[in-house]
């Protein structure tokens, strides 16, 4: 019996949206260098809160939008409302044979958009579309890795991607 309890802890942790197993996640066939220059020029619009090239973290400053999302309580599948999120996104950039390893993750806040303004932000538990987010955080970082790429190539064109 004792086993069992365990073994669910064991996995209970495992999946726990508060553990690493939703961080977007992908190999890229580029150095460690070249991936944090280009993270670093990805977190450029929003500012850069952390910048650790040793621990080869790079993190934004928090980025402020508006949702719409189900509401809490008795009558969340009939009504709708607006929310202000924020979120930080970490870029967490390893080497491992010959290629970077990069990770996105997101810290997602949210508080309803009537509220008073000093209310206190609340740690959400992340939704399909606040990991799409991440996705498309990581899509950035490969368009910029190209842009970085063909600047390098060809010094004389200045757009941005």
């Amino acid at each position: 019996m004792s086993r069992i309890l365990f073994v669910l802890l064991i996995l209970g942790t495992l999946l726990s949206p508060q553990g690493d197993l939703f961080a977007y996640t992908d190999q890229i066939g580029v150095s460690r260098d070249e991936a944090l220059e280009a993270a670093r020029d990805v977190f450029a619009p929003y500012g850069i809160r952390r910048d650790d090239p040793e621990k080869g973290i790079v993190q934004s400053n928090w980025i402020q939008d508006h949702v719409t999302r189900k509401s809490q309580g008795l009558l969340k599948d009939i009504f709708h409302q607006k929310f202000d999120r924020r979120y930080r996104i970490t870029y967490e950039i390893t080497e491992e044979d010959y290629a970077a390893v990069v990770r996105v993750t997101g810290k997602f806040q949210q508080k309803p958009s009537s509220a008073r303004p000093n209310l206190p932000w609340q740690r959400i538990r992340p939704s399909s579309e606040d990991y799409l987010i991440e996705k498309n955080f990581f899509d950035s970082l490969l368009a910029q890795l190209a842009h970085n790429k063909m600047q390098a190539s060809n010094p004389s064109s200045e757009s941005a991607p």
